[in-house]
């Protein structure tokens, strides 16, 4: 019975997908290579508040050229993630989950908006009904 509610309450998530780049920070031509580098945009933090205290439960999804360009590593986005989560938290919103495409244009990959496959996965991960 208890698996069943949780398996009913996940699919019934209030989600929003929200890109990061010139949607939660501000987007730079020479792309956000360290967490020095990450700004968050005005009203952004306090976006994410609104929408959390309303049960949204945001989904990150990024094109994140920059690994496959070789210009920072997996290890160094998943820091600014875990930052970006962070200050998110710190100002009483929640980041659910990032998914990000380390692919160029050029890969023709199905992860790379506006591909839907970071949304199919996220689909997958939490029984999302789209």
């Amino acid at each position: 019975m208890c698996q069943e509610f949780i398996s009913k309450w996940i699919k019934n998530l209030k989600v929003i997908f929200l890109d990061r780049d010139g949607v939660i920070n501000k987007n730079r031509s020479d792309y956000v290579k360290r967490w020095s580098e990450f700004e968050f945009l005005p009203g952004s933090l306090e976006a994410m508040k609104r929408l959390a205290l309303h049960g949204y439960h945001v989904v990150v999804i990024t094109n994140q050229s920059v690994i496959n360009r070789k210009m920072t590593t997996k290890e160094t986005l998943q820091k600014i993630h875990e930052n970006m989560t962070a200050a998110v938290a710190s100002h009483v919103g929640h980041i659910e989950a990032v998914y990000y495409c380390p692919h160029v244009p050029e890969d023709g990959c199905s992860c790379r908006k506006t591909e839907p496959g970071l949304i199919y996965q996220a689909q997958v991960d939490y029984e999302l009904d789209l």
